[in-house]
């Protein structure tokens, strides 16, 4: 099947030609990756290989770049090409890494019409998962009625679980509690498509960083602490060669988000 280039969402179209069927708890969940990156030409082809030898095989994936000033949107082309499942957007302009999370999820529902009880997953382009990561999310969700799982990862230069791996109390507040909701992290399409351009913004300006945090503090205020789950195994490998100039912005902004209701 030929890539699909969004330049404009308007142009997104439902590639089925079909209308939406409601989907019940007993039908398997269709997984929707939100593949999110700019200038990612390095990495991008191990991280679609990651997702493509995936166990559980029932799964679709966005990939949104931002404006790319290397040849990642040739790399990617080629990549998926003769793949269906693949469904790509290049921004125009560039929206940064706030304004991007938000387009993609857009995206996301206007490419594939995902149905209520689906997931998606969100994935940095130069970053990769284990082959059984939605094997273990899925159990979480069928086991549990999730609404929302985070996971364990493991940074790609020191080669050992994070710290901040761990499970979400049961309540609280979850701007006030340490951030826990990491890679690998997914949402039922029910909550992440509710997602509104302020989640991302201050000042009516995006921001420029912890668009993760962003995502993940709303949608777990609407799905309440009680129905977000850890998946303790590590299932993601993060690309950890970060700036300082990015850290603080990112530290900045996670402090924005947490003064935020």
């Amino acid at each position: 099947m030929e890539e699909h280039i969004i330049e404009n969402e308007s142009q997104c179209e439902d590639p089925t030609g079909v209308e939406k069927a409601e989907k019940t708890r007993s039908e398997p969940i269709t997984f929707y990756f939100l593949i999110r990156g700019r200038n990612c030409a390095k990495d991008i082809e191990k991280c679609i290989r990651t997702i493509r030898r995936q166990e559980y095989t029932n799964w679709k994936a966005v990939i949104s770049l931002d404006k790319p000033t290397d040849n990642s949107e040739k790399i990617i082309r080629e990549i998926i090409k003769d793949d269906g499942r693949f469904f790509l957007s290049v921004n125009n302009h560039h929206l940064g890494v706030c304004g991007n999370m938000f387009k993609i999820i857009r995206v996301a529902g206007k490419a594939f019409y995902p149905d209520d009880e689906d997931v998606v997953a969100v994935v940095d382009a130069d970053d990769w998962i284990t082959k059984t990561a939605l094997t273990k999310i899925y159990a979480k969700y069928r086991k549990y009625d999730a609404l929302i799982t985070h996971g364990s990862y493991m940074k790609m230069t020191r080669h050992r679980r994070t710290k901040i791996s761990k499970p979400y109390p049961r309540k609280g507040n979850v701007r006030l509690l340490a951030w826990r909701g990491s890679h690998l992290k997914t949402i039922k399409w029910k909550i992440a498509k509710k997602a509104k351009a302020e989640w991302f913004m201050h000042n009516e300006r995006w921001l420029e960083a912890a668009s993760d945090w962003a995502l993940m503090f709303n949608c777990i205020e609407i799905a309440g602490l009680k129905n977000v789950f850890h998946v303790h195994d590590i299932i993601y490998y993060w690309n950890d060669k970060v700036t300082k100039k990015k850290m603080r912005m990112q530290k900045e902004c996670s402090k924005i988000l947490r003064r935020q209701k």
